[in-house]
Order: C-alpha cells, then sequence, then structure tokens
C-alpha cells in the first residue's frame, strides 16, 4: 500500500512530519539507494528500501509492549496530578499508546501497551473470554465456600452479574482470581461482597502473557509471535 515518504518515516522514527521533512531537505533519506528531496512522494514498504543517515529502517504503524505497572500510576494515556502508565514510555509520546484495559492505581503487574484500538477493543471485550489473573492478598481467612460462588457468578451491589471466575485459595490470606471481564474495581469488589478488604492486588497474566520477570516500571516489546498469538485469540 502506497505511504507518503514523510508520513513513514514520522511512523517509523517516531518524530513528528515536520521533523521528517527537514531530514528528507537535508539530503539524509535515500529511497532505493538515491537522496530524495521530495517529502511528498508514496513509496511502497515492501518493494522500496528508505535509508535514513545510513540506516535502513522499516515501517511501523503499530506498537505493542508489555509492561510490569508499579503501584502509584494511573492506567490513562494524561492526568493533570498523577503520573500514567504512559509517561513511562519516554520517546513514544508520539505514537499515541494506550493501556489494554486499566489496573487500579495501588495494583500492580501485567498489563499490555499498544495503539492498535481494534486489537485492545477485542482484548478487552467480555465475549472473548480473555483470561486475567490476580494475585490476591486479603485481611482476614478465606473460606472454601468462596470457590463455589466465584465459580458460578453472583451478583454485586444490584449492578451486575459476575461471570464465573475461578478462584485457587493459596493460604489463609492469599489466593489467584482468574477473571474473563474487567468491571470497575472488580476483582476487590468480588471479595468485598464476602466482607473481605483486598489489600494488595498483582495482576501476574493477561492471557498467556506475564510481565514477572521485568521490574517494576520496565517494559519490553512484543514479540512477534506473541502478537500473532494476541490476534489468534481475539480471531484478528
Amino acid at each position: 500500500m502506497p505511504i507518503r515518504i514523510d508520513k513513514y518515516i514520522s511512523d517509523s522514527l517516531n518524530v513528528s512530519r515536520k521533523q521528517a521533512r527537514i531530514l528528507i531537505a537535508k539530503g539524509r533519506v535515500f529511497v532505493n539507494e538515491k537522496v530524495i528531496f521530495d517529502n511528498g512522494i508514496n513509496i511502497e514498504d515492501s518493494l522500496d528500501s528508505i535509508i535514513v543517515d545510513g540506516q535502513k529502517i522499516n515501517y511501523q504503524k503499530y506498537y505493542y509492549f508489555l509492561l510490569n505497572k508499579p503501584a502509584g500510576y494511573i492506567s490513562a494515556k494524561t492526568d493533570a496530578h498523577t503520573p500514567t502508565i504512559i509517561d513511562l514510555f519516554v520517546g513514544y509520546e508520539r505514537a499515541q499508546l494506550f493501556p489494554v484495559g486499566r489496573l487500579d492505581k495501588d495494583t500492580t503487574g501485567t498489563i499490555i501497551i499498544t495503539n492498535n484500538g481494534l486489537l485492545t477493543h477485542r482484548l478487552i471485550n467480555p465475549k472473548f473470554n480473555v483470561e486475567k489473573e490476580y494475585a490476591v492478598t486479603v485481611n482476614f481467612p478465606l473460606k472454601e465456600s468462596l470457590i463455589d460462588y466465584f465459580s458460578q457468578g453472583f451478583s454485586i451491589n444490584d449492578e451486575f452479574i459476575t461471570k464465573p471466575a475461578k478462584l485457587m485459595i493459596i493460604d489463609d490470606f492469599h489466593a489467584r482470581v482468574v477473571v474473563t471481564e474487567g468491571k470497575y474495581h472488580q476483582v476487590k469488589r468480588m471479595f468485598k461482597h464476602f466482607g473481605y478488604e483486598v489489600l494488595a492486588l498483582e495482576r501476574v497474566r493477561f492471557a498467556f502473557l506475564s510481565a514477572n520477570n521485568l521490574a517494576p516500571g520496565t517494559f519490553r516489546n512484543l514479540t512477534s509471535d506473541e502478537i500473532n498469538q494476541l490476534f489468534r485469540i481475539v480471531n484478528l
């Protein structure tokens, strides 16, 4: 598919279109080994070779990252008063990244960051049954009867009925819970319904992905295999 050379450079190098045009005007861009000065030409990503400052570049429209969210950050693009998880992505400001779903300010762990809106919509749509697993710490001993309640689903404040969830009790105060939806404060509200206060909450897995091997506040690119697997999960 044809694409203007200035947009190609802008998307690939994560710079503004104006900065891309400056690179072209200064003769720092080569198309098929020939220097160009026209920022309005169209190129074919699959056919043409683009070199900027001696380095071959590849077109990248979409970005996919796995982040280990630290406490104290909110899951939003911008906020006037509180740091957001997008603030951690220094150098990617022009990529227009956003989180796939939300984690509370004090909730930590695995979250996907991308700029692919269609993939995001499907990953958080309950009808696709994408699993999210959480490690939960509560304030008093857990009862075995909770396992059945979670597996059947129950009404929360007459607002909604939870989809069946899997609860695994680790010990008196610790559990794992797997849900396939993401209502507001859902995991905390599920435990609160039975009189528990969640003292700590960490998402340890989103689908098949886990950020446990990343330090809090750090991220990595998803591999092409991981991206393709996410697409397959939601039929894209």
